[in-house]
């Protein structure tokens, strides 16, 4: 009763049909500051080292720029 009483605001509806609807390639290209134009081809799951898979591109790329005080 309450959800049929709420206004959804048309920025809310189009971020909702985004969501069911996502672009082919990544799924985080769209804000991804890294992205180049392969971004736009689904990616494979990868081993990034330390028990840690990526679906990314770059992951090797950007794993090896991490300051070794801040990798996890």
């Amino acid at each position: 009763m309450l959800l049929s009483s709420a206004n959804a605001s048309s920025a809310s509806l189009r971020w909702n049909r985004a969501l069911r609807t996502p672009p082919a390639g990544c799924r985080f290209a769209p804000r991804c500051q890294f992205r180049i134009d392969i971004c736009d081809q689904d990616p494979s799951l990868q081993d990034v080292g330390s028990g840690h898979r990526s679906a990314c591109w770059r992951a090797q790329e950007q794993a090896a720029t991490v300051p070794p005080w801040e990798s996890r």
